[in-house]
């Protein structure tokens, strides 16, 4: 999406259903069933060819708008609830000091923090 390259798909499950309808792209998701499919991806793929700059721009537009604020919120949802069901504690201290067996891993750990997660 982050492209937005105009798309065509062929489906088999309600995800990709849902993900299209969402976007306003129904008319380029195909069903794998489908008896005329290669006419019908032919049609599709001439349309997105003649539509491509009104696809690109309904696409960016919905990344914008609502998947990219969604993904933003279900981060943040999820930090939450972590927040509120595990113990969250930082840990680094323990490594400083510690004979680690190589360098490289010990320039490794100290770089990263370290966080322990109990359930609370």
């Amino acid at each position: 999406m982050e492209t937005a390259v105009p798309q065509m798909a062929i489906g088999h499950d309600e995800r990709l259903e849902s993900i299209y309808s969402e976007m306003g792209l129904s008319d380029s998701l195909l069903d794998y069933q489908e008896t005329q499919l290669g006419e019908k991806m032919i049609h599709n793929l001439d349309t997105l060819l003649e539509n491509r700059q009104a696809r690109s721009e309904l696409i960016r537009n919905m990344l914008e708008t609502r998947f990219r604020p969604l993904c933003m919120k279900n981060r943040d949802d999820l930090k939450a609830w972590g927040e509120t069901v595990f113990e969250f504690r930082d840990v680094t201290h323990k490594l400083e000091g510690s004979n680690l067996a190589d360098q490289q891993t010990k320039s490794a750990a100290n770089a990263a923090p370290r966080v322990a997660v109990t359930k609370k």
